[in-house]
């Protein structure tokens, strides 16, 4: 029986060593290796400080032993300060595993096929160049290469069948999602065929101004979070965790055909102070106010004008814990009215009193001298006109002028005006006007040669020496 125990023991002991994992070191890199004793992964190197320009090949042998490796593991170099270079033929780059590091380069050989959540995030790349053989890019929100504020390029090999780039940007084959955006790039807007944005595509660009997502977009995930953006025109109709923390943000333009605000579209955005809804259907929050996911977390609701369309406020005042938490919601008339003057060397237009849901608009031509206003593009020569604006109309007008015929000399009657040392006399409110018609009251004064005086019971031609 003492033998037998011993023995029992002595086997369970082996299990337990066979087991475990052993970490091995081979050009100064730490791997470990797995339980099949035939692979390794690269593992812990956080404290590396050997030579910075590092290679990971895909086999390596240790005590006359060849061994596979199979993966780059989570956090393997994360804040590493030593490494600069990198030369990687590692099929699976894990997560995070060069996260914050030093890294300014790399070089991904064939063999690798996946990158994973975070891979180089907030490193010094610059460029990246994706081999035929990746096939597992990762679109969590913390893409492999998010918060790399000076990555200017990606390229992808022609032969790879699952990725392509154009411009530096990288998208899926086909390109019609939009997976990276390299954070040093301008950015230009969208390419026609593009009717996705990535999760994380923006995340921590500084690029942003003004952004316009094309109807086509559909809910655009948190593809934009923590970026630069101040005003957000969405056409498509659906956001969805799309602007969190992006904290600059000041104004949100939803369109007409605008549906649905997801979970925590807008949290963090503390600058906000404007948002215009354009659409006679209220959009819908998918989450209270209150709500764990909150749709406006952290904004202030009450520094935030919110303008709806015309006899609208009221719905949105009665949709409690969600829209009703903004306490500033105005009726508003969306419209699209345009004046022109059809030739601004004879006359001068404006919109003087601008229409709102109860008001109409009041337009005015305003004639230089020498000219008179005419008429308008459409036929009518009211002048000032009043205009009702529906909502959403689009109306564009053009004055247009015509020269004044000159008074005939033989026409001008007697009257009390008279002319001396360069100066006319006559009635109070007199008008002085040239042979082309033209108002030179102004110049009286200084007048020479022969004029037309209007008041206003009379009209006479002086002459003046």
């Amino acid at each position: 029986m003492r033998k037998i125990t011993l023995l029992m023991a002595a086997l369970i002991c082996g299990t337990v060593a066979a087991n475990a994992e052993e970490n091995i070191t081979v050009n100064d890199i730490v791997y470990t290796i797995n339980s099949d004793g035939e692979t390794v992964v690269v593992g812990n190197n956080q404290a590396y400080t050997g030579n910075p320009d590092v290679e990971l090949p895909d086999t390596i042998e240790y005590s006359a032993k060849k061994y596979a490796v199979t993966s780059v593991s989570t956090a393997a170099f994360e804040n590493n300060t030593t490494i600069k270079t990198l030369n990687v033929n590692v099929p699976i780059i894990g997560l995070g595993a060069f996260r914050r590091s030093a890294l300014e380069a790399v070089t991904l050989g064939e063999r690798v096929t996946a990158l994973g959540i975070g891979a180089f995030e907030k490193t010094k790349l610059t460029t990246v160049h994706i081999p035929a053989g990746v096939s597992d890019i990762s679109t969590y929100n913390d893409q492999p290469f998010c918060n790399c504020q000076d990555l200017t390029a990606i390229t992808v090999a022609e032969e790879n069948t699952t990725y392509c780039a154009i411009d530096g940007v990288l998208y899926n084959k086909d390109v019609t999602r939009l997976i990276t955006f390299p954070l040093a790039k301008k950015f230009e807007g969208f390419r026609e065929t593009v009717t996705q944005i990535g999760s994380g595509a923006f995340k921590d660009y500084n690029g942003f101004d003004t952004l316009v997502i094309p109807k086509r977009m559909d809910k655009c995930g948190a593809a934009f979070q923590s970026s630069s953006v101040k005003t957000v025109i969405a056409e498509n109709t659906f956001l969805n965790n799309s602007f969190q923390n992006c904290n600059k943000i000041e104004t949100i333009i939803l369109g007409v055909g605008f549906q649905n605000i997801g979970d925590l579209t807008f949290k963090g955005c503390t600058a906000l102070r404007t948002i215009v809804c354009k659409g006679e259907t209220m959009p819908v929050m998918l989450q209270t106010n209150t709500s764990y996911w909150p749709c406006f977390g952290e904004v202030d609701k009450s520094q935030v004008t919110v303008f709806v369309p015309c006899g609208k406020s009221a719905g949105y005042i009665a949709d409690t814990d969600k829209w009703a938490d903004f306490t500033n919601i105005k009726d508003t008339l969306f419209y699209d009215l345009q004046v022109a003057s059809a030739n601004e060397t004879q006359g001068t237009v404006a919109i003087t009193t601008a229409p709102d849901c109860t008001t109409d608009a009041q337009i005015e031509a305003t004639p230089v001298s020498g000219y008179k206003f005419v008429k308008w593009s459409d036929d009518n020569t009211e002048n000032p006109r009043t205009l009702t604006v529906a909502q959403y109309a689009t109306i564009a007008l053009t004055a247009e002028f015509e020269a004044v015929t000159p008074t005939a000399l033989n026409a001008v009657t007697t009257s009390s005006v008279y002319a001396e040392n360069g100066r006319i006399y006559g009635a109070e409110g007199a008008r002085i006007y040239d042979l082309l018609g033209r108002d030179v009251t102004r110049q009286n004064g200084s007048l020479s040669g022969v004029y037309v005086v209007k008041t206003a019971n009379a009209t006479q031609k002086v002459i003046v020496k």
